[in-house]
């Protein structure tokens, strides 16, 4: 996703760090995924919130690429 991204902003986007953890107890729980996304030498924050983490994770890489903006 972050390739694809990265190619249709014509910037060069990179995944500096991740970490993830549930707000809440039992399988019905959310996820927040925060991302430090690099571009050019820049590290760029972004954060996603969804009961599912892959939703979550790509949420938070699109946070941080329409920071760039």
């Amino acid at each position: 996703f972050i390739d694809a991204l990265s190619r249709y902003l014509d910037l060069p986007l990179s995944v500096a760090d991740y970490s993830e953890h549930s707000l809440q107890r039992g399988s019905d729980a959310s996820a927040i995924c925060y991302m430090d996304i690099e571009s050019d030498g820049r590290r760029i924050f972004g954060a996603g919130i969804n009961k599912n983490i892959v939703t979550a994770s790509l949420e938070a890489i699109v946070s941080a690429a329409n920071r760039l903006q």
